[in-house]
């Protein structure tokens, strides 16, 4: 990371541009040595603002409005906690019929195994006015 005393640290006011808790930006070296502690650094900064939540805990996009982009109609699984699966910054969601499969992997190693999830077609009824299937938004996030 940058040193404190660099010049080019100043107040960053920028929303995505992460920042330390004294508002200096986090910044990469090029130390391969500094690679965990810019990470670290940044995975802070996600967990402090909520900055791209949607994007690390789910592949989703916050679009215009409040609404969310996913790439595959069985998102809303995770979106609204039938299946849960935590992620984050540090530890983000794969596509979402891959993290599907790897939860129900885990289900079925599970002693008594609870029932898969099957993957949806469509978005449920009651999620169609906040989710939408954009997949290309989403790799665009």
């Amino acid at each position: 990371m940058a040193s404190a005393d660099d010049p080019a640290q100043s107040l960053i006011s920028d929303p995505l541009v992460g920042t330390d808790l004294k508002g200096r930006r986090v910044l990469y070296t090029g130390n391969k040595a500094h690679i965990e502690g810019t990470l670290h650094e940044l995975s802070l900064f996600q967990e402090r603002t909520g900055t791209m939540s949607a994007y690390f805990e789910h592949g989703a996009a916050t679009l215009k409005g409040g609404a969310l982009a996913v790439d595959n109609p069985t998102a809303v699984l995770f979106l609204n906690g039938t299946v849960i699966d935590p992620r984050s910054f540090m530890n983000p969601p794969p596509p979402t019929l891959e993290r599907l499969a790897e939860v129900n992997a885990a289900r079925a190693a599970a002693v008594p195994a609870p029932p898969a999830e099957k993957p949806l077609t469509a978005v449920p009824d009651a999620d169609k006015s906040t989710v939408m299937v954009a997949p290309f938004h989403c790799k665009l996030e």
